[in-house]
């Protein structure tokens, strides 16, 4: 049986202050691709992003509900607004057996594929884990609350206010990752007078690429056109956050023809799995894409 797929239903009438849709189209073309299969989340608290405050499920395959209270909600009224109550949607969607962990920790913050897991060091920061033994600690714990045997701690993308994982980082298979490909990106900081964000950008780019190395992790990469010229909330060209089914790959696009087919191609190759295609341009502008608007029950 395939699993079902749920989205907040603010997702059709999410808009900004001069009434512009953003989640619509993308709401419009999953319910046509999946029907009955697509299942609605209406106690969201108007929070679209579903993937970050629903539970994980874990390397047993067990659902886990992290606390959602993120640094970049928490710091404003307006932002503590859109958490929701996780109990009142386990009760509208009928999810039981659901443990709690009292570690602050995003939906959108792990990628996790048999007995591994990936997340970045915001979770520290949203923690408040500042010594090493402390740290250690919540390394400890959340090996236990994911039930795997391998934690890899990546660096935060330095423009991602959100520091998660699946714009970043995804498995293929336990030994191999899918990264974006960063090197336009690294050219134009080369390029930029700002010799500060060069800076910044090199040094996160050793990072991240010295964890996935040491990891033993091979590294396969995936067409990436995001630009700061953007604004630093938008997530247009980051093709890595697709949903990934047990029956298909669900890829934004946006716009971008070469790139768009690229994208699909290197993924039905890797994933050995058709790919859906979505349109999500607008949605993009927002900071989130395929991922970040879906859970899989």
């Amino acid at each position: 049986m395939k699993r079902l797929i749920y989205i907040a239903k603010t997702l059709e009438s999410d808009k900004d202050a001069k009434g512009h849709l953003y989640g619509k189209k993308v709401f419009d073309q999953l319910h046509d691709h999946f029907g009955s299969r697509l299942k609605l989340i209406t106690n969201s608290h108007n929070n679209i992003w579903c993937r970050d405050y629903m539970p994980i499920r874990n390397g047993r395959g067990d659902l886990v509900q992290f606390s959602y209270a993120p640094s970049y909600l928490m710091g404003s009224v307006k932002g503590r607004k859109t958490i929701p109550e996780p109990r009142e949607i386990h009760q509208e969607l009928g999810l039981k057996n659901v443990s709690f962990s009292e570690i602050i920790l995003d939906g959108g913050n792990v990628e996790l594929r048999g007995k591994k897991a990936i997340v970045t060091d915001r979770v520290f920061r949203d923690n408040n884990k500042i010594n090493l033994v402390k740290k250690k600690e919540l390394v400890a714990e959340l090996i236990e609350w994911l039930a795997v045997d391998t934690l890899i701690l990546i660096p935060q993308y330095p423009y991602d206010f959100t520091g998660h994982v699946d714009g970043l980082i995804r498995f293929v298979d336990e030994r191999t990752v899918l990264i974006n490909d960063f090197t336009q990106e690294l050219i134009d900081t080369v390029l930029d007078p700002n010799s500060y964000r060069q800076k910044i950008m090199d040094q996160w780019h050793h990072s991240f690429m010295n964890v996935l190395l040491s990891s033993g992790l091979k590294i396969k990469t995936l067409p990436y056109t995001a630009s700061l010229e953007n604004g630093t909330t938008s997530a247009q060209g980051v093709y890595l956050n697709f949903l990934e089914l047990d029956d298909r790959i669900v890829m934004p696009t946006f716009g971008d023809k070469a790139n768009d087919k690229e994208a699909a191609r290197r993924l039905e190759a890797l994933y050995r799995k058709p790919v859906q295609r979505i349109e999500a341009t607008e949605l993009s502008q927002k900071g989130g894409v395929i991922n970040c608007v879906t859970w899989v029950g």
